[in-house]
């Protein structure tokens, strides 16, 4: 579905072939529900912490879901030892922030508490990660043909599929917007967003 220049979609429900006519009954609210209570999540003592107001109306399934999401994303970066940059709430892992900053590749992946951000600088960099998509969905589709996925060939027919989808969308925003930077936002759930993105 692309709602305000924003492609998005979930990973069990959204067809190949047409993203906005079968879905356009998704709110946007409900596919980045996850993502909208980033305002409330907090660091400390480079842990994330999570304090949704009772007065934010968002379901307690969500809630729990960021809570269990933030329990499991703390673990690990105490377990890797990982570094959670206060104001930014991103996540990384042995290498400085400022370090990375300074060199503003065409494709850069940011960790978060939520996801992973997705950012594409050029037209080259939408085209080279996609063209890794479709060399990985390509490799599942044989591996599900020759059966050497069973009896796995189900999850590989569908990680191909997703990869696929995931191809498409982000081929579509590029051409829509070829002289804007995009980004990409991928939760845990596999639901996505791409946009534009601005530096």
């Amino acid at each position: 579905m692309e709602e305000n220049g924003v492609t998005i979609a979930k990973a069990s429900s959204v067809p190949t072939e047409n993203v906005q006519s079968q879905h356009e009954d998704l709110n946007y609210e409900q596919t980045s529900s996850l993502e909208s209570l980033d305002q409330f999540v907090s660091v400390e003592n480079n842990q994330f912490k999570l304090s949704v107001p009772n007065s934010y109306k968002v379901s307690q399934t969500v809630v729990q879901e960021a809570q269990s999401v933030i329990e499991k994303i703390n673990t690990q970066i105490q377990k890797d030892n990982g570094f959670i940059d206060p104001n930014t709430k991103e996540v990384s892992y042995g290498m400085s922030l400022n370090l990375r900053a300074a060199k503003r590749k065409s494709y850069e992946a940011r960790h978060y508490w939520w996801g992973t951000r997705h950012i594409y600088r050029s037209n080259k960099a939408v085209e080279n990660y996609c063209h890794t998509l479709e060399n990985r969905a390509g490799t599942l589709q044989g591996l599900s043909i020759l059966g050497i996925a069973n009896p796995a060939g189900a999850l590989a027919s569908a990680t191909s599929w997703y990869f696929n989808n995931v191809t498409s969308n982000l081929r579509h925003e590029n051409a829509i917007h070829p002289k804007n930077k995009l980004v990409m936002d991928v939760n845990y759930d596999l639901k996505y967003t791409i946009k534009v993105w601005h530096d």
